[in-house]
């Protein structure tokens, strides 16, 4: 995946954007100071990486006990 840097006016690096990776989407998703990222024609979700990230509803809330 090819991401492009944002930067501010000041040149400071703020986040990245890159294509959504769904099947013929292919809308331009910005992800800013690491966080998670929605496309907002498909709803893909992704971290502050580019990576996909599985739907919401096969996430849980995983107990480590501590």
């Amino acid at each position: 995946m090819t991401t492009t840097p944002i930067t501010n006016d000041e040149g400071r690096y703020i986040g990245q954007s890159f294509k959504c990776t769904r099947a013929q989407c292919g809308r331009t998703v910005e992800a800013y100071l690491g966080e998670d990222a929605e496309c907002s024609r498909c709803g893909t979700e992704y971290n502050a990486f580019g990576q996909a990230l599985a739907p919401r509803s096969q996430w849980s809330d995983y107990d480590t006990g501590e």
